[in-house]
């Protein structure tokens, strides 16, 4: 341990530290650069850019403004919106399932990132390497941001080149960065970094005339970060830090400097608000400006347990933890919390820069609450939270600890060198590896690529039940853009969660019944706590809550009528769907049937019960008061 210690120390103050760093995290994120290809909401904005014709004539670009630059800056991330003209489309399609909140939106304004997407299909359209490339240069670019505000804010130099290295291998920046669409992510960390450092800058450098360019820097660099997506308000957590530790001038001071900043955040929240944009009618977002109190209530349990997935190295699960047991978890990732405050006490005591980034670290864990999982939402705590375990690591080294400080050190130090550092690095190359594709195909393998049947083109493809019945919502976009042809419609009628009975009592009639009642929101209808899937259902489950409130409520009688069948709700248990009827309103051959067949984990062709009889099919959970059903 002595001897890496040594090492590692020597290797910290080489000045090709920095360069050394960033290659490696070159090399470890290159997978998708050199393999390329597009993954979800990276097809819809493929579609949006190119105006694809077969989706304009199903009507589902009508009111995007697809093609033209200045509507694509304000409805690139445009998902879902009543007040567009496609939402109508959208539902005919099968795109929004028939069960879509009405009143639902989901629509974000992030004109800079999409300013950048603009330019990707103006200069390399086809060439998605190219595009990941660009996420690479943000995301080397926001390193390079990090490690300069590591570096000027007081940190031991193998501190900051420990905690840069952790980052490197935070598991959490894996899906950012193979995510085309998730460059705004990397637009901000870039940024809003920089604005830090420039912030900081604006403070501590000699001479008014290069105050006041950082200062102008730092604003401009927030505003960035700000209008490229909304993680931007983390960095207003950051700096909220800022004011809180390393500032050490007076109060109102501190305050003046910092009292544009809230004016630039402020402005942009109102543009926000009063266009519109945002999160609505959502359990999977929550918007706190919009329902403050739904937020509250949420931050109470997710912000314990978020802190404990930091904690713990577990961060890449992003939330998924489920209800009844986000207590406990909350309680330990208070316990650990307080452990590793207890070891670093004397130096967060004499250092302002340790306790700014344990400041922030918190601070910018509440901007993630709006969001119930993703693993983005902890890429920004964990750049404040690298520097707490990297400042273990070098009290350790430097000074004489107690014999009760020590254990815990080195109960923290072996920890992170096998979770952040061993079993990262081993992830890091794993995914790296898989990802690329020596045979030179560029298409990512995601997404739904089978469906169980062929013969599907310009006929009503509907899905009995789908295991992920969100992710059908690219269906029709993915297959779009490789050319392929498209069904008339492409309707899921139910979720996977539970068995279901479908009853045929006449030709075009058919009744689904679902024990104890059919999944459509993010709360589970049965106790999951004990079933061995619970976990890996839980991340499918909130999404769920994507297209509704669990708090939107149904009723007996509810019809959604489609171009090829109606949908009625006739019996509730415990206020959700428990009974389906489903009126054909096109001839028969003009439908292909699918399922999800949870054996052979696949879409297989589904056949009508005869008239008078029904069918079982199995789902994860057989539910409370059934035996498993099979088909």
């Amino acid at each position: 341990m002595h001897y890496l210690r040594r090492l590692f120390s020597r290797f910290a103050r080489w000045r090709w530290a920095l360069p050394t760093l960033l290659l490696i995290a070159a090399l470890l994120h290159c997978g998708t650069l050199i393999k390329g290809g597009l993954y979800a909401d990276d097809f819809i904005h493929a579609a949006y850019f190119q105006n694809n014709p077969v989706l304009a004539d199903k009507g589902l670009l009508a009111g995007i403004g697809a093609g033209e630059f200045s509507s694509l800056l304000a409805n690139q991330f445009n998902f879902f919106n009543p007040d567009t003209a496609n939402y109508s489309a959208q539902i005919n399609f099968g795109m929004l399932p028939w069960w879509t909140d009405e009143s639902a939106k989901l629509h974000f304004f992030r004109p800079i990132a999409s300013l950048t997407h603009w330019l990707d299909y103006q200069l390399w359209p086809d060439n998605t390497h190219l595009m990941h490339l660009m996420n690479m240069l943000w995301y080397l670019l926001g390193l390079g941001a990090i490690y300069a505000l590591y570096r000027t804010s007081g940190l031991a130099k193998p501190i900051v080149v420990f905690a840069l290295l952790l980052v490197i291998l935070d598991s959490s920046m894996f899906h950012v960065i193979s995510w085309i669409a998730s460059r705004s992510m990397l637009m901000v960390i870039a940024a809003g970094f920089f604005c830090l450092y420039a912030y900081h800058q604006s403070i501590h450098i000699d001479g008014r005339p290069r105050r006041i360019r950082w200062y102008l820097t730092s604003l401009g660099a927030l505003t960035f970060a700000l209008f490229s997506a909304e993680g931007g308000i983390a960095i207003c957590a950051w700096l909220g830090a800022y004011l809180f530790t390393l500032d050490q001038r007076s109060w109102t001071t501190r305050i003046a400097h910092l009292l544009p900043f809230v004016v630039i955040t402020l402005v942009w929240r109102g543009l926000y608000q009063h266009f519109g944009f945002g999160a609505f009618n959502l359990d999977f977002y929550i918007d706190p400006g919009h329902n403050p109190v739904a937020f509250l209530d949420r931050a109470v349990v997710l912000l314990p347990s978020n802190l404990f997935e930091l904690m713990m190295g577990t961060d890449l699960m992003g939330g998924q933890i489920r209800h009844d047991i986000k207590v406990p978890f909350g309680i330990a990732g208070l316990v650990i919390a307080g452990g590793l405050l207890w070891l670093l006490k004397i130096p967060l005591k004499e250092q302002p820069a340790l306790r700014f980034y344990a400041l922030a670290t918190l601070f910018s864990l509440v901007p993630g609450l709006t969001i119930v999982l993703s693993t983005r939402t902890m890429i920004i705590p964990f750049i404040g939270f690298s520097v707490l375990l990297a400042a273990v690591f070098y009290q350790w080294s430097t000074s004489v600890l107690s014999r009760a400080q020590a254990a815990g050190s080195y109960v923290v130090m072996g920890y992170t060198l096998l979770i952040h550092g061993f079993l990262a690095t081993v992830l890091a190359i794993y995914m790296t590896l898989t990802t690329i594709d020596f045979s030179g195909d560029g298409d990512m393998e995601r997404g739904v690529k089978s469906v169980g049947v062929d013969d599907y083109a310009e006929k009503h493809l509907v899905f009995v039940n789908s295991q992920k019945p969100f992710w059908l919502v690219f269906f029709g976009v993915e297959h779009a853009y490789r050319g392929e042809a498209l069904p008339a419609t492409a309707r899921v009628l139910s979720s996977a969660f539970t068995g279901i009975e479908i009853t045929r009592p006449a030709p075009q009639t058919l009744i689904m019944h679902a024990e104890p009642a059919f999944q459509f929101d993010a709360a589970s209808v049965i106790d999951t706590s004990n079933e061995p899937a619970g976990h890996y259902a839980y991340l499918t489950q909130h999404l769920m809550g994507l297209l509704r409130s669990q708090h939107t409520p149904w009723h007996t009688g509810l019809a959604r009528s489609l171009p090829e069948m109606q949908i009625f709700v006739d019996a509730l248990h415990n206020g959700k769907p428990a009974t389906l009827r489903i009126e054909l309103t096109q001839p028969l051959e003009d439908y292909r049937f699918v399922y999800w067949d949870m054996d052979a984990a696949a879409y297989e062709p589904f056949v009508l019960p005869a008239v008078g009889e029904s069918i079982k099919v199995k789902g994860i959970f057989p539910g409370p008061h059934h035996s498993p059903v099979s088909e």
